[in-house]
């Protein structure tokens, strides 16, 4: 598929976009075989580089364990520095993780994603 080939060039250059849209490709298999572990891998670059939709996808595979194991602490996180610019995404993951979190937990989180930094 072109796309998929241009996509892959963009990402070689490590545009966050292009690495978050192949995430989404992965985890749908839309031009590719469906893989959540490469999803997974594409949703961390783009999260990592400050892809907002990036951090929300990172941070739903986190809760459910699509291709990571599941880790609701880290789930929480990748909601957290997702913020408001995700929209519900970000609620949706907290209110799901949360519970399953001690206050502790909540307040790294919390902390973490306050001293986060794109990449």
């Amino acid at each position: 598929m072109e796309a998929v080939k241009w996509l892959r060039l963009a990402a070689k250059q490590e545009n966050p976009r292009a690495l978050g849209t192949l995430g989404k490709m992965y985890a749908t298999g839309s031009g590719v075989l469906q893989d959540d572990r490469e999803a997974a891998r594409y949703y961390r670059l783009a999260a990592e580089k400050g892809d907002t939709d990036a951090q929300a996808s990172l941070g739903f595979a986190y809760l459910l364990g699509q291709g990571v194991a599941k880790d609701i602490p880290q789930a929480y996180f990748w909601a957290e520095v997702a913020g408001e610019k995700a929209g519900n995404a970000a609620k949706i993951i907290k209110k799901n993780a949360a519970p399953a979190m001690t206050a502790a937990q909540i307040a790294d989180a919390k902390r973490r994603a306050g001293d986060w930094k794109p990449q």
